[in-house]
């Protein structure tokens, strides 16, 4: 499925939705200007073991929407649920991608898309380790980095166009985007074989 296909199947899929999915993403945006403003210099820490699950949360919304579901606000806080996995997953993620950071930019940037379906990859497998997860994403995203870089920059005109509205479009283009990347992920779990390449469960069936 090339970018298109997952952009128009991202577009349907917020067909009839996109007042929940913006509702979640306005609530995700205002929770995290809060938390910029309570935490600063050496408050980071905390504020980054609350914004790791809330982020999560974000990915789980916009998974049950590309499956069907609409999200839900209180979809944002299931990573609460599942506190130690995922807030242990978001801090390697983050040292890692720092470490290759801090060879050149690219690297960074690189590292980046190699985790991207990481959380995603979580919420289908409760008990998959962090580790096992983070390394399933690079493996998943092996021959597939261009295309999620070419599917980011497509966003960059909608962007553009958001920044002219004064912010108040990316109301509207966080959940696109959002809703795209979760689209990659449905199409990735696939493996060439045909077969699941993880046991995928039901989003109401993650939180029991």
């Amino acid at each position: 499925m090339n970018n298109y296909e997952l952009r128009l199947k991202a577009r349907e899929a917020l067909s009839g939705k996109w007042g929940a999915a913006v509702i979640v993403f306005f609530i995700y945006g205002l929770i995290g200007s809060a938390l910029n403003a309570l935490f600063t210099g050496i408050f980071i820490i905390p504020m980054f073991l609350v914004t790791v699950p809330l982020t999560y949360g974000l990915h789980y919304a916009y998974l049950k929407l590309i499956r069907g579901d609409a999200p839900k606000v209180e979809d944002l806080f299931t990573g609460f649920r599942d506190y130690i996995r995922v807030v242990v997953t978001g801090v390697l993620m983050s040292v890692f991608i720092f470490l290759w950071s801090l060879l050149l930019i690219v690297p960074g940037i690189i590292a980046a898309i190699s985790y991207s379906m990481t959380y995603f990859i979580l919420m289908d497998d409760k008990d998959i380790t962090y580790n096992d997860a983070i390394k399933l994403s690079k493996e998943m995203m092996n021959g597939h980095k261009m295309q999620f870089f070419l599917l980011m920059l497509s966003f960059i005109g909608w962007s553009l166009l958001s920044v002219l509205t004064f912010g108040i479009g990316f109301l509207w283009l966080g959940p696109y985007i959002y809703t795209s990347i979760a689209a990659l992920y449905e199409e990735l779990k696939v493996g060439n074989s045909g077969a699941e390449i993880i046991d995928v469960q039901e989003p109401e069936e993650l939180l029991e």
